[in-house]
């Protein structure tokens, strides 16, 4: 029997979520320097967290954020607001009864995510111990960086926090906008933290329109709703992976269910609010956000959210199908690719992708597990109507004709394309 792979990143036993043990020097698998990122999203938030951990354990972060509904460029399907943040611009410093402890110098123990990615660091030489948590807000635009202070020495520690945080604005369509990091207002904290005790500060990253001296909110965090966004982001991720009232996945394999728990976790949190089409499911991967496709949502994410049976994303997937239903005409043209820029920006790629085939193959299968009569009688004419468009496509041996296929030209395509005409059979089979 071959011995297993040594693996960095391990099933948490007191937790939800996976660990890495950083400081475990007997596991062959944590050679350092080493790097790795996660992207978490809200509603009007995405960040992608990156993050690298060098030789001597430091830890070096950089927060790339998607504003979704903020926009910067008239007609660009990426012109939504974006910042890149470091730690060589924002990391907090503290002071331990005197001394000053850096983050970046500091190395780290260990490093788990359960929804939540957090960062342990080793106790500093004073016995006070530090830990880093990123957390989007499920609904507000933006996010909270928590850092959390527990004194495990044997007396009393005076920790101190200098004045900290930023402010970065920039023109957008609807109006100025302003980008803020802040802690409590941005004044300096001191604290006496007994032996045993700890406290707590987040930093607040969020983004609003601001209109001359007024700020127009969207979705803003509030000092009180900054403590509770990471407790709001734990309960999301354990219901959607965990709750017995959506779909799971059982195996021998406790590191394959695990997987599962995570890809059903991707999904569910990326959905975003447009103000053409509501909410709906968009792939995020730092570029597609506050649209829908055919392919990533209609045939991929769609059906699979049919199973998962939550509110949010069966919402997602029902304002994605009529929009696309919307645009089938009588002359049966083409349909458009995506929706972008909230819904505002109908998108033609390559031609005709097989559009009509992706929606026909996941339309007919959502419709299917969800078995809701009135639903599909909705969307039915939707899905005669894609059959009907490949039925036109389809030449004298069957094959149903299109431009190009999902890979849009990546590769050289003709003009019978197999994975058109296996999705258009499959929406003939299922419908």
């Amino acid at each position: 029997m071959e011995t297993p792979e040594p693996t960095r990143w391990y099933i948490d036993p007191d937790g939800d979520g996976i660990v890495w043990n950083v400081g475990d020097a007997d596991n062959p698998a944590n050679g350092l320097p080493h790097s790795d990122h996660v992207e978490m999203s809200g509603s009007r938030v995405s960040v992608i967290v990156r993050y690298r951990v060098d030789e001597a354990r430091r830890v070096f972060i950089e927060r790339d954020i998607f504003f979704p509904q903020l926009r910067i460029r008239q007609n660009d399907v990426r012109g939504y607001l974006r910042r890149v943040y470091d730690d060589r611009l924002l990391l907090p410093r503290f002071v331990i009864d005197g001394k000053e402890w850096f983050p970046d110098r500091a190395p780290i123990e260990r490093v788990t995510f359960d929804g939540v990615l957090t960062l342990h660091y080793a106790p500093s030489s004073d016995g006070i111990c530090f830990r880093r948590s990123i957390t989007p807000s499920l609904m507000q635009t933006g996010f909270v960086e928590s850092w959390d202070v527990v004194n495990r020495s044997q007396r009393t520690s005076d920790i101190f926090l200098p004045r900290f945080g930023l402010i970065d604005s920039t023109f957008g369509v609807d109006g100025d906008l302003m980008i803020s990091v802040n802690k409590n207002g941005n004044e300096p904290i001191r604290v006496d933290v007994l032996p045993g005790d700890s406290f707590s500060f987040p930093l607040v990253f969020e983004a609003v329109i601001v209109s001359f001296s007024k700020q127009i909110p969207s979705g803003q965090i509030t000092s009180k709703d900054a403590t509770d966004v990471a407790l709001v982001r734990r309960d999301f991720a354990n219901r959607i992976q965990t709750d017995p009232a959506h779909i799971a996945f059982s195996c021998p394999d406790p590191e394959i269910n695990t997987l599962f728990a995570f890809c059903k976790l991707r999904a569910a949190e990326s959905l975003f609010e447009t103000d053409l089409m509501g909410l709906v499911h968009s792939p995020g991967g730092g570029n597609f956000y506050g649209g829908i496709w055919a392919n990533d949502q209609c045939e991929y994410a769609n059906p699979f959210f049919a199973f998962l049976n939550d509110a949010d994303t069966t919402e997602a997937s029902v304002n994605c199908y009529r929009h696309f239903a919307k645009h089938m005409g009588e002359d049966y043209a083409p349909l458009p690719s995506s929706f972008e820029m909230g819904g505002h920006m109908p998108f033609y790629k390559c031609g005709d992708r097989g559009d009509a085939a992706m929606i026909a193959s996941g339309l007919s299968r959502y419709l299917l597990v969800r078995g809701d009569h009135d639903l599909a009688a909705e969307l039915y004419p939707a899905l005669s109507w894609c059959n009907e468009y490949n039925r036109r496509k389809t030449d004298s041996r069957g094959v149903v004709l299109s431009d190009t296929d999902e890979l849009e030209g990546r590769f050289p395509t003709g003009d019978a394309n197999l994975s058109t005409s296996v999705l258009a059979y499959d929406g003939y089979r299922m419908g």
